[in-house]
């Protein structure tokens, strides 16, 4: 990933890989506008590389450092304009005036900016205090997408991209956006990649109880706890906080120090015990949170379907003094107020 960004122009990347770690992928490197220009002119060429020039007659060399087919379909992602109703009050419907975009606020509220583009033109959009200070209205949607919106209806409209070889039309579930299997209610057109797109069936329609019923995957369950969402896991009950013997550190600070009680496939409510001493009642997705006492503890749970679930957790004192700092693996945690 490093390798390709750099090769994309975000030469300000010069540090090893672990330097970076997750914030490579989360956004939370700095580079300069006219690189992120460099880089989504790169989506926008559909793989191909092109160092900015300035004056018509400095070299512009060209060169091919992504496959066409995944910034074809990143363009198709991205160019659903729909997204842009709250702050342009119009879908953008005709062909010729599609483009893909993105947005991104930095940390803090410091950064709003709106990357876009179509197959003749990218525009980059950053808005921000040059000295840094933070303000609440620099969010990318609202403050700079706008900007990026009256600089494309004032360039020439172009022709959307064609679909490249080895990209091919699929019907996928609606709801899942896998192919559809018998139970699926509805089906929608898609672009995929021949030979690397998934051709898992849709999970997610199922029969329950002879009716039809979504089991949602653990990653959305939250998702459809907020939303009150009936959703049937097909997975047992897990605890994932506490995890199976791990260790917990309380601090010489004082003060009540806490960990969240989470798991994963149950279904709420979720009714939570700690040594066999009711600790409490968890309802939607919000974690119940339990205060630390030194000692070996069993915690289970019991969800509204009547599955349980245990694990257990040690829980030391850590004295005044360097000879009793806790391990490298193990977990410090500190007052909650």
């Amino acid at each position: 990933m490093l390798d390709l960004l750099r090769n994309a122009g975000f030469l300000t990347l010069n540090r090893p890989t672990g330097h970076y770690g997750d914030s490579l992928i989360l956004g939370g490197c700095e580079v300069t506008l006219l690189q992120m220009a460099e880089g989504y002119g790169v989506l926008a060429a559909l793989g191909v590389h092109r160092r900015p020039r300035f004056l018509s007659g400095e070299p512009f060399p060209e060169r091919r450092i992504l496959p066409e087919a995944a910034p074809f379909l990143v363009a198709d992602i991205l160019k659903d304009t729909g997204r842009l109703l709250p702050v342009h009050g119009r879908r953008i419907e005709h062909r010729r005036d599609w483009f893909a975009f993105k947005t991104g606020t930095s940390y803090g509220y410091r950064d709003a900016w709106t990357a876009a583009y179509n197959p003749r033109h990218t525009v980059v959009v950053w808005m921000g205090d040059p000295a840094g200070a933070p303000h609440p209205e620099l969010v990318g949607l609202s403050a700079a997408a706008p900007a990026i919106v009256e600089v494309l209806r004032a360039l020439p409209a172009t022709v959307w991209y064609e679909p490249p070889p080895g990209v091919e039309s699929r019907t996928v579930c609606t709801l899942s956006g896998a192919p559809p299997s018998p139970l699926c209610p509805s089906t929608r057109t898609e672009y995929a990649i021949a030979g690397v797109s998934s051709t898992t069936p849709c999970t997610l329609h199922v029969i329950r109880n002879g009716a039809p019923a979504v089991r949602w995957p653990a990653e959305l369950e939250e998702f459809a706890l907020r939303r009150s969402l009936e959703f049937e896991t097909g997975r047992t009950v897990s605890i994932v906080s506490p995890l199976p013997g791990s260790r917990y550190f309380l601090t010489p600070l004082g003060g009540e120090q806490k960990t969240a009680l989470k798991a994963e496939g149950a279904v709420p409510p979720v009714y939570w015990f700690v040594g066999g001493t009711f600790a409490g009642r968890q309802e939607g997705s919000i974690p119940l949170f339990w205060s630390l006492r030194k000692g070996r503890h069993t915690v289970s749970l019991v969800d509204s379907r009547g599955r349980t679930a245990s694990s257990w957790v040690i829980v030391e004192a850590i004295e005044k003094g360097p000879e009793h700092r806790p391990g490298p693996s193990s977990l410090l945690l500190t007052p909650v107020d």
